[in-house]
């Protein structure tokens, strides 16, 4: 009797893997059936990871916008195709009409971010613009929308000009010293010096101190652990217990760091007299005249909080990052091997820009 016992065991065990594993397949068929059910093309999704398969284990080095490329050129003959990212049924758009309709006449039901919902209690700095839904996304986009007019971007050239001269002397004299220049490397910290310029008004050393404790933690960002991909995983997988998995974006010496820097620049520009046309001038503006207005505790829900503050001068510190670091040098790559196409762009910078200022440089648009 003894010795039956662990062949017992082992059935019981294969039964329990074998029913968990149809409960899990029929569960992803279920919800693999979305497009299917209402008559719509669709990319045949994968087992559990759906369409887009560039996620941990399974495409280490490829981004998953090539995967969406793919999918894109492989249905050129439709007007749209569904497609799943793990379980959630995502529909591309690929009529240009139909785009433009949901970015102008139809943008209120779009203006929603697919993803899990964020607790800004665990992720303080989360508080922005790109996890906000519905009216609250509204009224604070309405807010933060004057700071990039064509008006405002002008009064931010001084101050973009003043970065590309110290990154152009920083040129001169590293090709003096070295024969090669990391230039991704070089155009993150040089995103981030015009950022902390335009943004708060910072006069940060970035470019001559590349492992300064400002360019380790802003790198830190955008390398996610193991377990907090796994996480986000599971959150896309199961978003109804999302709260559960709640995934902190940065650690605690970053948050403290970043925390330090974002209060100290508000803290700085509301106690002296520095007149900047910046964002932050933007925001301070706008939360002294909501708080002017708002009597006693009676303080509008729709009022820019000290929360969502920090989180937008965060997200537009952060937001260009490594797009800008990653377009400038394949560009510069680009032009490297395309001797041709090199001096036709200096002869046209040539030509155009007599002078350095803000209309010259919208001539080459």
């Amino acid at each position: 009797m003894f010795y039956l016992l662990p062949s017992v065991f082992n059935l019981l065990l294969c039964f329990v893997i074998i029913l968990l594993y149809l409960l899990v397949y029929f569960w992803n068929k279920t919800s693999y059936s979305f497009f299917k059910n209402l008559g719509l093309p669709y990319e045949e999704p994968k087992f559990l990871i759906g369409s887009l398969r560039n996620y941990p284990f399974i495409s280490k080095n490829k981004h998953q916008f090539y995967f969406v490329e793919e999918i894109y050129k492989k249905h050129a003959d439709k007007t749209y195709v569904g497609m799943f990212k793990y379980r959630k049924p995502m529909l591309m758009i690929r009529d240009p009409v139909i785009c433009n309709q949901v970015f102008t006449r139809y943008f209120e039901y779009f203006r929603n971010r697919p993803g899990p919902p964020v607790d800004i209690n665990k992720n303080p700095l989360s508080n922005h613009l790109i996890n906000m839904h519905g009216d609250q996304w509204k009224v604070v986009h309405s807010k933060l929308t004057p700071a990039f007019t064509p008006s405002k971007l002008k009064n931010m050239f001084d101050d973009i000009q003043e970065c590309v001269m110290n990154l152009s002397d920083f040129l001169h004299n590293e090709i003096k010293i070295n024969d090669e220049i990391e230039v991704i490397d070089l155009f993150s910290q040089f995103d981030l010096k015009v950022a902390g310029k335009c943004i708060l008004g910072l006069n940060s050393a970035v470019l001559n101190n590349p492992n300064s404790k400002y360019n380790r933690i802003f790198k830190s960002l955008f390398k996610p652990t193991l377990t907090s991909k796994s996480k986000q995983i599971l959150k896309f997988l199961f978003p109804q217990y999302s709260k559960h998995v709640e995934t902190k974006n940065i650690s605690r010496e970053t948050y403290s760091f970043l925390n330090s820097i974002l209060r100290d620049a508000v803290a700085f520009r509301e106690t002296r007299s520095t007149k900047r046309h910046d964002f932050l001038k933007l925001l301070t503006d706008i939360h002294a005249a909501e708080l002017s207005t708002d009597v006693g505790s009676n303080v509008s829900k729709d009022s820019l909080t000290e929360s969502i503050i920090l989180s937008n001068l965060f997200v537009f510190l952060t937001t260009g990052y490594e797009s800008t670091s990653s377009t400038i040098a394949s560009v510069l790559y680009e032009l490297a091997l395309n001797q041709d196409v090199q001096q036709k762009v200096r002869q046209e910078v040539e030509e155009n820009m007599t002078q350095w200022s803000y209309n010259s440089l919208s001539n080459l648009l």
